[in-house]
């Protein structure tokens, strides 16, 4: 009769398995992220108990503000053209993502320097007009001196820097201004709004 001998391998022992013992794949947490992480990064949750793999993409918040930028000047312009014309309220920026939106807020004064005459005053990105004129109606009541607020919320898809500014015209050839009564100073605003 021949025995049966049964070898019995031990277990491991403490401290026998090291970070230097296991292969890259295993998430050992040895490495910390400095950034945000990417929409692909995924991590691990507890779904009733039963782990769980989820991209960054699908937990992020959106909407942040990522950064803002304000400029103001006490410099009026004044015009008689019918044409729009650049006045001295302006700021640049570049976006963070062509995902981003641009809020773009300015305020100041617009007068019609005399009886009639209508002052008309927008926004550009650039060369390109972002919204309808803004302005005085006809009064035939004198001169009106009146507070503005340009508004708008633009989508430039570039990360290209970018040139936001107040633009005035008059509506009949008379003479208009914009941001020209002594000591006040127009100021505009744009803020990065991630997607």
């Amino acid at each position: 009769i021949m025995a049966i001998t049964r070898i019995i391998t031990p277990g491991v022992t403490d401290d026998a398995v090291t970070s230097d013992k296991l292969n890259d794949n295993i998430i050992s947490g040895t490495t910390a992220l400095t950034s945000e992480p990417a929409d692909t990064d995924e991590f691990l949750v507890s779904d009733a108990g039963t782990l769980k793999r989820i991209d960054y993409s699908l937990i992020k918040g959106s909407g942040k503000i990522l950064q803002v930028i304000a400029d103001d000047s006490d410099s009026g312009t004044a015009t008689t053209s019918t044409s729009y014309q650049a006045t001295a309220l302006s700021v640049n920026i570049t976006p963070s993502a062509t995902s981003s939106k641009i809020l773009c807020i300015a305020t100041s004064i617009i007068d019609s320097e005399g009886t009639g005459v209508v002052p008309r005053v927008t926004l550009y990105r650039d060369s390109t007009a972002l919204q309808n004129a803004l302005g005085l109606n006809y009064s035939s009541a004198g001169r009106v001196i009146t507070p503005i607020t340009l508004m708008k919320l633009d989508s430039p898809s570039s990360t290209s820097q970018l040139t936001y500014k107040v633009y005035l015209k008059s509506s009949d050839g008379n003479n208009v201004s914009f941001n020209s009564d002594s000591g006040m100073r127009g100021q505009i605003v744009v803020i990065e709004v991630g997607a």
